[in-house]
């Protein structure tokens, strides 16, 4: 199996093939959840080698390995996040907590830390009101 990895938004890199029907006109088959839009990144399955020729000498894609598809999958694409389910909860359970330093110290909370750092930090604090979702993108077999 092979797979080429498009680096930068694919309307930059492909040009005018990026409107194309992919599998039918390219020969590359594009998996749902195999793109990270904001690092620019995309994973397609080429399917036809023929179709896709042209693609195998550009500059800003690369030919991988199913393990290392796999690899920058789990790095860039698999994502956790945390959402605020109710912020009465979420601020009853804060101020409730938060009386303890040991059981919930807010000075730990960096101020470069991001939202979803901070949700994150919370969550696992235990602090209700906070749902954490996982999304696991399915991987290349190898």
């Amino acid at each position: 199996m092979k797979i080429l990895k498009f680096t930068g938004q694919l309307e930059d890199v492909m040009g005018e093939d990026a409107r194309k029907t992919w599998d039918k006109d390219l020969g590359l088959k594009f998996h749902s959840g195999h793109q990270n839009v904001e690092e620019g990144i995309t994973l397609m399955e080429v399917i036809d080698e023929t179709k896709c020729q042209k693609y195998f000498s550009m500059e800003n894609v690369e030919e991988i390995t199913p393990a290392q598809a796999n690899a920058t999958i789990t790095e860039k694409m698999d994502k956790v996040t945390h959402k605020v389910t109710s912020d009465n909860l979420m601020g009853a359970n804060l101020r409730e907590k938060s009386k303890d330093k040991s059981k919930l110290d807010l000075d730990e909370m960096l101020p470069e830390w991001t939202e979803e750092h901070e949700l994150d930090f919370l969550y696992k604090k235990g602090i209700s009101g906070i749902k954490k979702n996982v999304r696991v993108v399915k991987k290349f077999k190898e």
